[in-house]
This record gives C-alpha cells, sequence and structure tokens, in this order.
C-alpha cells in the first residue's frame, strides 16, 4: 500500500454565481500520484467554506481524475449565515485506467442572491486530501 498526501493549495476564495457554473470551479486540493493502470486508490478529502453572506449559499464539491472523469458525483449543501461554516468530507474508490493519476478536490457555490464579486472563503489549515493506493507495486 502507498500514501499520499496533498500540499495545501492557495485558494483561498471561490465565487458565488447565480447558478452552479464551471466557471465559478475552484480545484483546492489535488495530488498527482505514481500509479499502474487499473490500481486501486482510496481518495479521502476535507476542505472548509465560510459564508460571509446574509443570505443561503449550495456549496458543492466532487472528486475529479487527470482524464476528466468524476470519479465522485457533485453534491451540494447549503450553508446558512447562521451556520456561517461547513466542513466538506468527500470519499471516493478508484481503479485508474491511466498511470500517475492526478485527482483534484473541486468546490463550486451558487446563491440566487449572489452579486458580482461575491465569493465564500476556503479556510486554510482546515483540508487536506490523501490517497491510499493499493496494488501499486
Amino acid at each position: 500500500m502507498d500514501f499520499y498526501v496533498d500540499p495545501l493549495l492557495d485558494i483561498t476564495e471561490v465565487p458565488v454565481l447565480v447558478a452552479p457554473s464551471v466557471h465559478g470551479q475552484r480545484s483546492v486540493h489535488a495530488l498527482n500520484i505514481n500509479t499502474k493502470p487499473g490500481a486501486k486508490n482510496l481518495i479521502i478529502a476535507q476542505a472548509e467554506v465560510t459564508n460571509p453572506h446574509p443570505y443561503n449559499v449550495g456549496v458543492g464539491r466532487f472528486i475529479m481524475r487527470s482524464d476528466g472523469v468524476r470519479i465522485v458525483p457533485a453534491v451540494m449543501d447549503n450553508v446558512t449565515p447562521q451556520m456561517h461554516h461547513q466542513v466538506l468530507n468527500i470519499i471516493g474508490w478508484d481503479a485508474s485506467p491511466i498511470p500517475n493519476a492526478t485527482y483534484s478536490v473541486v468546490v463550486y457555490a451558487a446563491s440566487s442572491n449572489a452579486k458580482p464579486g461575491d465569493t465564500v472563503r476556503i479556510e486554510q489549515g482546515y483540508g487536506f486530501l490523501q490517497i491510499m493506493g493499493f496494488d501499486n507495486d
């Protein structure tokens, strides 16, 4: 078994759009691992977001492999002004058909009340991306 941990990325904000869009997606963690095709990988990730707005913000996330495949479907939760913070946990299992795959945790946000320039904050120091690789010898 191989174990990989990502370095922190410099992403600190995700734009809040009126409707979810590929233009608002941000990779908040990314990790390239040395694998052979068909190796099994357990991907575990976490990020924390802060909603500084007086309105609900839907915050979504998914895990994507470097060949463009979402290995975990997109899911979204509302982060209310009362909650203020939300921990995003995500886990997936993948048998990558490509060698040396990169896995990314992608976060996006939307609200019907959003104004241009609105963002949610990605809290630094609270998230991670860990991958346990099996059959990578």
